[in-house]
């Protein structure tokens, strides 16, 4: 019979142990991702390497002792998109975002 295989990805739970979450604060101290964008995660005891997914969908490999591999944007730890500066445009009459507006000066 063969044995079932947890999932690759799964929600830290409360009986992570003290070496599991020394490790797991320490990825997110290095990418600088804040706990509560942390989607899924897990820990591998025999590498000594934890696996996260934020909530923008980046997935960081980190081994402990190691620096950060690359540097995540604000979208890839949130998942939300930035919001436009918008202004009221008369002439279009509806609102219209600042980029554009400074766009159509320039030329």
């Amino acid at each position: 019979m063969d044995t079932v295989q947890p999932p690759l990805f799964f929600k830290g739970d409360k009986t992570m142990q003290k070496e599991e979450k020394s490790l797991l604060d320490e990825a997110l101290r290095i990418y600088k991702v804040p706990p509560e964008y942390v989607f899924a995660s897990r820990v591998y005891d025999e590498i000594d390497q934890v696996v996260i997914v934020t909530n923008g969908g980046k997935r960081i490999r980190h081994r402990r002792g190691e620096e950060a591999q690359f540097e995540l944007s604000q979208v890839e730890i949130t998942g939300e998109l930035p919001q436009d500066e918008m202004v009221w445009n008369e002439k279009l009459n509806q609102r219209i975002s600042v980029k554009s507006v400074l766009k159509t000066i320039k030329k």
